[in-house]
């Protein structure tokens, strides 16, 4: 599955990447507020992460063409990597708001 995702180069990390913040996102919260006495309960999100990555890559292609060229961005790696800056901004805006109102 990996090496199908390379294919698609910078769209297929973007969307793997893209699964993976919310994957870590929604099992951070799970953990956080549900599963913390019972870690062992979260094998199957993490496998299937990987096929939902392979089947997104196109339409996160199209997204990232559309996003390069609706905000006028110079490459398709430059609008990359403004998405990867969103989605760790949004992590960590994520996770500081969760542990300041659980504290």
């Amino acid at each position: 599955i990996l090496e199908q995702l390379k294919r698609y180069g910078a769209s297929g990390v973007l969307s793997y990447g893209l699964l993976n913040t919310a994957y870590y996102l929604t099992t951070f919260l799970l953990v956080w507020f549900y599963f913390a006495p019972a870690p062992g309960k979260m094998g199957y999100l993490a496998a299937v992460s990987s096929a939902l990555a392979l089947a997104l890559a196109p339409l996160v292609d199209r997204g990232l063409s559309w996003f390069t060229v609706r905000y006028k961005f110079e490459s398709r790696g430059k609008a990359f990597f403004t998405v990867v800056a969103l989605c760790f901004n949004l992590a960590l805006i994520m996770f500081v708001a969760v542990t300041l109102l659980s504290a």
